[in-house]
Parts: structure tokens; sequence; C-alpha cells
């Protein structure tokens, strides 16, 4: 059980995926950014993505998708949306995402102005495939 198990989830609804991102693509990809190389300014932006990769966390449940971060001093963020607000899901990868098998995945609302981004993604297809399977169970 994690804290949004505890907190952020009503009385009825299960977790039905969760996903948080590999630490070994954010690694990779450090080599890939020319601030790595730069001695001061590279180890802090190492040391905030590390940090930041850390502490994301995807969630689908059987009411809604939910993105959850922790932030400093035990402070967490979130944003969540109901699964029969979602108009769809758009999964976006490029040629290094592809290599390392994450991506960019827009949940789009019917509303159009509260889409949900989710950066960094494990395996979106399969995030993808989750979503719309809930979506689907729940109309």
């Amino acid at each position: 059980m994690g804290w949004m198990e505890d907190n952020l989830l009503v009385p009825g609804e299960t977790v039905l995926y969760r996903s948080k991102p590999k630490m070994s693509a954010v690694v990779a990809q450090m080599f890939l950014n020319w601030r790595f190389y730069i001695p001061i300014v590279g180890q802090i932006g190492a040391l905030m993505a590390i940090s930041s990769v850390r502490s994301l966390e995807y969630v689908i449940t059987s009411q809604r998708i939910i993105s959850g971060e922790k932030k400093a001093f035990g402070r967490y963020q979130w944003e969540e949306i109901n699964l029969v607000a979602v108009e769809g899901v758009l999964v976006q990868q490029g040629f290094i995402q592809g290599f390392f098998n994450e991506g960019q995945v827009t949940v789009a609302s019917m509303s159009g102005n509260n889409d949900l981004y989710f950066g960094r993604v494990p395996n979106p297809t399969e995030f993808r495939r989750h979503a719309l399977a809930a979506i689907d169970a729940r109309v």
C-alpha cells in the first residue's frame, strides 16, 4: 500500500494499474544532455532528475487516472481525471524514448482544458491499453 491508496482512493475504488518511471532510462538520457558535461550544472541537474523520477507515480484506478509526485518536506502533489470525463489517450514516443520503451501520455478530457500530461511513462502503450480498458469497464 502506498500513499495514494491510503489518502486518495475513495471506498470501493481499486487500483488497476500502477507505473513509475525507470531510473535506467533517466540516467542514460542524462548522458545525452549537454548540461551533464558542465560539472556544477550537470551535477545539480542529475540530482534533480533522479529525485524527481523517484517520486513520480502514475495510477489507473476503477474510477480515475492519477499522476502523483512526492515533493519536498513530505508534501504531495497530484492531478487526476475521472474516467467518465476522458475523451482519449494519446501516446507520443521519440526515437530515444522508444529505445528505452518510455514516452509521454496525454489524457484528453471532454472539456478540452483539463488534459493531463504524463511524462516518462514506462511502456506507454501498455499504460494506454490499461486506461482504455478501465474507461470501457466504467462506461
